[in-house]
């Protein structure tokens, strides 16, 4: 894929002394090229390497010094998260939320993400606390979610 080309020429070109915020750059491109390589073999049907890939990169991500703003401002929990969804592994995705809001507590994201793992795996009254929850966070953004990750847009609430 034409992505994985251009990323990789692009990372050559990236000075091995750059850093992004408090990390170097390299170690943020490593999170990013397993998150990239993760997103395109869920898009071309891979869905075991996918889940791989994303977890490498969660591994990676979770090594990164604390910065604000990240260094890589996308969680790759979320893409994770997004994706187990929509493959019906709910409670894994539930984990993947669950660990988040750790490191993240009262992301907007991950609550929502959390809430509809929960709904999948029918607990209804627990998922409605965790809508409640996100309802509050998410009150005066003005970005209506359908998934934890614009990547996989269309799951639905």
């Amino acid at each position: 894929m034409q992505a994985r080309v251009a990323f990789a020429e692009a990372r050559t070109k990236v000075p091995a002394e750059w850093v992004a915020g408090t990390n170097p750059a390299s170690a943020v491109m490593q999170v990013v090229s397993h998150m990239l390589e993760g997103e395109i073999l869920y898009r071309e049907g891979h869905i075991v390497p996918t889940v791989g890939e994303l977890r490498r990169a969660v591994e990676l991500e979770d090594e990164l010094r604390y910065d604000e703003p990240p260094g890589w401002i996308l969680p790759v929990r979320h893409t994770l998260g997004a994706t187990l969804i929509r493959e019906g592994r709910f409670a894994e995705a539930e984990g993947v939320y669950r660990a988040d809001l750790e490191r993240r507590p009262e992301n907007g994201w991950s609550l929502f993400g959390l809430a509809q793992s929960l709904q999948a795996q029918g607990r209804e009254a627990e998922s409605q606390g965790i809508r409640d929850r996100f309802d509050q966070v998410w009150a005066k953004a003005d970005t209506p979610l359908s998934s934890s990750c614009l990547c996989l847009p269309d799951l639905g609430r």
